[in-house]
């Protein structure tokens, strides 16, 4: 074979088989794929051409280090098809470009990689053999996104809808089990490798042309494929196609291989910058979903404002509209109108939001019944719905995709965004945005079905300026750069899980809790550097739900870690105080993220973690442990699992108040109840008094501490303190062997102390901050023995 690239890391060559991309170890190369080849196809899939050493071509190196392979259609059709290359310490990066130098326009279906794993190479038994784990992105917001047994058999949901609101049911591989599929990207996880799991990165870092999937099929001989779809993309005379970049990369540190990954893809793709903190709000769906009024949002608007919570936005979801798709015309429960709505938002003092699903239409809408000419056809020319949704009407629940390449709609869209500017509203939730990149046969076939989608994101980007965009129900890769926040979840619900549902979607996601917190983990690598993430909505009332005290904490923990936006979407006005507190203690977001520890190897990761220096400059660690099981389980707590060095930690649980010193290997088991969490706070202990923790916030010391200083002549720990907002809680001080509480020395600043006592080892202060300014507290000691000898 011949050598095309090497690096430290990697070799990539070709030979009469196709091209070979290793992975060098002491001078040894081990190919990673095993053969595989790159093929251009055209219409109805047609191979146009194939990478190999047999074929005629030219190599070229690059400026930047790389290569391309040039190759000449053979068939003298006039095409010039390209294959680019670049190998790094990172891994190899391919691509393709296909220029028309024919006297007619061509059409494309896809660019694919195919390769042939044998038993030499790293993939050997992938998808045959146990021990092999496979971690699927999922295509949308909505999409399931974990790590299986790469034997995994996926199933369709009983009824067609699911599979197209929660999957990409336009896949061809969607519907074969025999084909385990992942848009975007795949991680292969070999778990016997030594000493850790090896995880094989195959990921597309952009998607400005195609739609990216990766597959694992193992229907007769192996194949691994990475497929770029066009879907009959039409190629002008004279016109050069780019596809997008692809990813392949090895390595045994799984957050290390995800951090490069979202990194080399937000450097391809170039994510909006962030302007703001991590937004918080209120919604209105989730407790009143589409039976909302006028009244209910100014009924919360009150309660905001009554209870001080510490939010932005008030956000307005679906129930508003006459039908889906009219968005400008508001039903008889909103008499004010949007505009109405929203000046009195804005007087409240809070900004106004809402939302809408701009790329498809009910059936029953004027939008349907005036300009069906505006609407998605499918290949034969035949307008079929795209789904069906029973909240929007048992009889007349159908949608409908919009041509987003029609000329008309864009105007429509223009004028929808507009006017909603135009009467206030500076926050846009735009759902269900999977409906803008269906195939079809569309006003401009030049264009891919991803073209047609990010050309619709683009015209609202446009048109609202640097107004807040929340993208929702949304294909991931496709929509950055244009969303400064998205949905990474199926909806949260006021239930743990639905046995029914869940049977009928045959794990192809619906709304629940547990599912929208799962995927918080495993998509927690992607907030802030393709967005912000939005976890989905707070839930935190007693009533109107059937979620445990348990269940809301576990909520909350996961929610406040993730670092993303949280919006709480309750009846604030009947939130009894203890439920109120837990809200409280939530906002506002931290904008720190989380780890979840065992992404790529485990079903349901139960280790969610923050590791940092805080401002006091001590080691620290916030870590959620999760029971996903559905009885009571004990979870044990050592340094090490946080990923923390071997030492001597504080260790405080929040929830339950417990606290344990734990020394080099020392741990704490606590019992959880089902789907209940431990938030345990581990700080690096020092032989004095110490603070260990503030139930004043979930991020405790990590968000409220300044400093701490420990003054050995006078035994006085001063500690100062920061909260954004107003709160109130409890500071925990640990109090070492030697010594004990003596007295409250002093309090300076906006803080108030209600009561303070001897905590078993330690002090404990109930107090109120202010927020937006700093205070100090200064607690005495003594040795124990003093009061003793003064009898």
């Amino acid at each position: 074979m011949r050598k095309l690239l090497a690096c430290d890391s990697y070799a990539l060559a070709l030979g009469p088989g196709g091209l070979s991309l290793g992975r060098v170890v002491a001078g040894v190369t081990q190919s990673l794929l095993g053969r595989f080849q790159v093929v251009a196809e055209g219409l109805g899939g047609r191979p146009l051409l194939t990478t190999s050493e047999a074929a005629l071509y030219a190599l070229v190196d690059t400026a930047d280090g790389g290569i391309e392979l040039r190759y000449p259609a053979a068939d003298g059709s006039g095409l010039l098809w390209t294959v680019h290359a670049h190998l790094s310490e990172s891994g190899l990066l391919l691509w393709q470009s296909l220029r028309n130098q024919s006297a007619q326009v061509q059409t494309l279906t896809a660019f694919r990689l195919v390769a042939q794993p044998d038993d030499r190479c790293f993939l050997a038994g992938a998808g045959t053999k146990a021990g092999w784990q496979v971690f699927r992105t999922g295509y949308s917001s909505f999409t399931p996104s974990c790590s299986v047994d790469s034997r995994f058999r996926p199933s369709t949901p009983l009824f067609p809808t699911a599979g197209t609101f929660n999957q990409h049911s336009e896949s061809e591989y969607y519907g074969h089990p025999e084909q385990l599929s992942s848009p975007w990207m795949m991680v292969l996880t070999r778990e016997s490798a030594s000493p850790s799991p090896e995880h094989l990165l195959i990921g597309f870092v952009s998607a400005r042309r195609g739609l990216g999937e990766v597959a694992l099929c193992r229907d007769g001989t192996l194949t691994v494929e990475a497929r770029l779809g066009f879907e009959g993309r039409t190629l002008a005379v004279g016109e050069t196609l780019v596809g997008d970049k692809l990813l392949i990369a090895i390595g045994s540190d799984e957050q290390a291989l995800l951090s490069s990954y979202t990194d080399r893809t937000a450097a391809e793709m170039t994510p909006r910058t962030a302007r703001e903190p991590v937004p918080s709000g209120w919604c209105s769906w989730y407790y009143y979903y589409t039976r909302v009024t006028e009244q209910d949002v100014l009924s919360n608007l009150s309660a905001l404002s009554e209870k001080k919570l510490p939010v932005k936005y008030v956000q307005l979801d679906d129930g508003y509209q006459r039908k889906v798709g009219d968005w400008l015309t508001t039903n008889d429960k909103f008499p004010s109108g949007l505009g109405g709505l929203a000046r009195q938002i804005k007087q409240a003092g809070f900004v106004p939001g809402i939302w809408l699903a701009p790329f498809f239409v009910q059936r029953s809408s004027q939008i349907f019944k005036d300009h069906r000419h505006w609407l998605l056809r499918d290949e034969d020319g035949e307008l079929r719905r795209l789904g069906y949704h029973p909240f929007w009407g048992l009889t007349d629940g159908q949608v409908y995709s919009l041509d987003l390449t029609h000329p008309e709609v864009k105007a429509w869209l223009r004028r929808v965004f507009s006017t909603l500017c135009e009467l206030g509203f500076e926050y846009f939730k735009i759902d269900f945005l999977f409906a803008g990149l269906r195939r079809g046969r569309r006003y401009d076939p030049s264009l891919s079905p991803l073209e047609a989608y990010r050309s619709g994101l683009q015209l609202i980007r446009e048109t609202i300026g640097d107004r807040y965009l929340l993208g929702c129900g949304a294909p991931l890769l496709p929509s950055i750069g244009y969303c400064d926040a998205m949905r990474i979840s199926p909806d949260v619900k006021e239930d743990w899980r639905d046995p029914l549902v869940d049977l009928i979607a045959h794990g192809t996601g619906y709304p629940s809790a547990e599912l929208a917190l799962h995927n918080c983990l495993t998509r927690a690598h992607l907030h802030g550097k393709w967005w912000v993430n939005d976890p989905d909505c707070l839930l935190v009332r007693r009533d109107h739900s059937r979620l445990t005290l348990p269940e809301v904490q576990t909520l909350l923990s996961v929610m406040s870690l993730s670092g993303g936006m949280l919006l709480l979407s309750d009846d604030l006005r009947g939130l009894p105080g203890e439920r109120l507190q837990l809200a409280r203690q939530t906002l506002p977001p931290s904008g720190k993220t989380a780890q979840a520890l065992g992404v790529l190897s485990e079903e349901k990761p139960h280790r969610f973690v923050y590791t940092g220096v805080d401002r006091s400059g001590t080691t620290t660690a916030l870590g959620a442990l999760i029971n996903w099981h559905d009885g009571p389980r004990e979870l044990t707590l050592s340094a090490r699992a946080f990923g923390l060095p071997d030492g001597d930690y504080h260790a405080f649980e929040l929830w339950s108040q417990q606290y344990q010193r734990l020394g080099p290997a020392g741990e704490v088991s606590l019992r959880l109840a089902p789907h209940g969490t431990a938030l345990w706070l581990l700080r690096q202990a020092r032989p004095q008094p110490q603070v260990v923790g503030l139930r004043h916030h979930l991020w405790q010391t990590l968000l409220l501490l300044d400093s701490e200083s420990w003054d050995e002549s006078s035994r006085r720990l001063t500690v100062t303190l920061t909260a954004q907002v107003a709160c109130e809680g409890e500071l925990h001080i640990a109090v070492p062997s030697g010594l004990r509480f003596a007295k409250l020395a002093e309090c300076q600043g906006a803080m108030v102390v209600r009561s303070h006592s001897s905590l078993g080892e330690g002090v404990l202060l109930r107090c109120s901050l202010a927020g937006g300014s700093s205070v100090m507290v200064t607690v005495s000691f003594e040795p124990l023995e003093s009061r003793q000898d003064t009898k």
